[in-house]
């Protein structure tokens, strides 16, 4: 009787203290302790047919354990784990398709495999050489065989499906129209850097946009209004540079969503035309460079510097307006000092109205150079005096050409003056007779015109 009560009383021992296993002290923790430094635990070895499939257990039961022995679907001989909705390896990450939000080839041997980092990022991604990176949540998320295409950043190239070699950095770069029920079939060979940089680009090819928004168009994915852009061969740089244009081949740099005749450099591949739609300079006007108009001019005019760096449009002179032409004639002229103006009577023309005939002056209009030619003529003349003659050119008062001579006796006396002479406008010029002190006739001709300035 008194074993009995023994073995009673020592029952609840049993049932709640710690199981060790060669060892007479488990963990207090552990309710199961083994100890050996020879031998092992051998788990259950089963043959799991697949990470999802239940089989060989008949249910997912979190928590159990087993050592797989079998290589196929994604599992391959080790420890497994389950945890409650499928079978899990304890050999830790091994490769990016480990990751929950990590996707490339299934078993390493698609040496041109795409890589894929982001929650739903390359999706649709066929797990062949397509060579595509894909960073971002839903980057390139819809591309299927798509190629050589890089993604980094949130929904970048998210509704590309086929386009090849396409580069797009930042947030919705390129993600072309994901919400929407259109997927891109043919957007190839772009380069879209910075948030929203092509952003409403469809069927898109050959585009370079680096900016933010540019080439971003007006499309609201939220409210899915505005328009979807189809255009190739445009390069746009610049914060929202190109962000109206809809058509292609046009060449922007701009810091706005200015349009064509407002942003500060305008081109187009195709026609090959190049412009700027602020002032151009070639190097500093200050320092020895020169600043184009930003106007035009009109018709007829000329591009003319003003020696400071600063050109303008500017009317042709007119040759025959600026073109002195006059004839006067003398008849008979009596001198009444030794220094005399010629006096002449009469004009045959005057194109600029420059001669005066009441007082025998010519006022120049314009500066430059002035041909002057001057002829005297006489039938007549009594030669009194011994010293030189003189025909001569007055400018201002001071005789800046002349011709000299000597005479005697009587008969046809015709004497010439010809010269290039150099005046500023409004300078006045004369044609002048020095007789050295004698009083002759020196013009007799009765008006024939034999006398006569030109």
């Amino acid at each position: 009787m008194k074993q009995l009560i023994n073995i009673l009383f020592l029952l609840p021992y049993v049932f709640f203290a710690q199981v060790g296993i060669g060892t007479t002290t488990p963990n207090p923790d552990a309710l199961l302790d083994v100890e050996s430094t020879n031998q092992g635990i051998l788990i259950p070895r089963v043959a799991l047919t697949n990470s999802t499939n239940t089989a060989p257990l008949s249910a997912h039961v979190a928590g159990m354990i087993v050592y797989n022995t079998a290589t196929t679907g994604d599992v391959a001989p080790g420890f497994y784990y389950n945890d409650g909705t499928k079978w899990a390896t304890f050999s830790g990450i091994k490769r990016i398709n480990d990751l929950l939000d990590g996707k490339s080839d299934n078993d390493g041997s698609e040496d041109g495999s795409s890589v894929f980092l982001g929650i739903d990022a390359g999706t649709s991604d066929d797990l062949s050489n397509n060579k595509n990176v894909g960073i971002g949540f839903q980057s390139l998320q819809s591309n299927s065989a798509g190629m050589n295409n890089v993604s980094i950043g949130y929904q970048g190239l998210r509704s590309n499906v086929l386009g090849d070699a396409n580069t797009a950095i930042g947030d919705y770069a390129g993600r072309a129209l994901d919400y929407t029920n259109i997927t891109d079939n043919d957007n190839d060979f772009n380069v879209f850097i910075g948030s929203k940089a092509g952003d409403s680009d469809f069927n898109s090819s050959k585009n370079v946009y680096i900016g933010v928004s540019a080439g971003g168009g007006d499309y609201d994915p939220y409210t899915s209004t505005g328009t979807a852009e189809n255009k190739s061969g445009n390069v746009f740089i610049g914060y929202q540079s190109g962000y109206n244009e809809s058509g292609s081949n046009k060449l922007y740099i701009e810091n706005s969503n200015a349009g064509s005749d407002n942003a500060l450099i305008y081109g187009e591949f195709d026609t090959n035309i190049l412009r700027t739609n602020g002032t151009l300079q070639i190097n500093n006007p200050s320092s020895g460079g020169y600043q184009f108009p930003t106007v035009d001019g009109t018709a007829g005019q000329t591009l003319v510097t003003n020696g400071s760096g600063t050109l303008t449009f500017q009317d042709i002179p007119n040759p025959l307006s600026n073109f002195s032409l006059v004839r006067a004639s003398a008849a008979e002229q009596t001198p009444t000092s030794t220094y005399q103006i010629i006096d002449y009577n009469a004009e045959s023309f005057d194109t600029n109205g420059e001669f005066d005939i009441s007082t025998d002056t010519f006022t120049a209009l314009y500066t430059g150079y002035y041909k002057v030619e001057a002829i005297i003529s006489s039938t007549y003349h009594e030669d009194g005096g011994t010293g030189p003659r003189e025909l001569a050119i007055s400018v201002n008062g001071t005789k800046v050409s002349r011709v000299v001579f000597n005479h005697t006796g009587n008969g046809r006396l015709v004497r010439q003056i010809s010269d290039i002479i150099q005046l500023t406008s409004g300078d006045t010029l004369n044609i002048v007779v020095d007789f050295n002190g004698d009083n002759t006739i020196i013009l007799t001709d009765g008006g024939s015109g034999l006398s006569h300035l030109t």
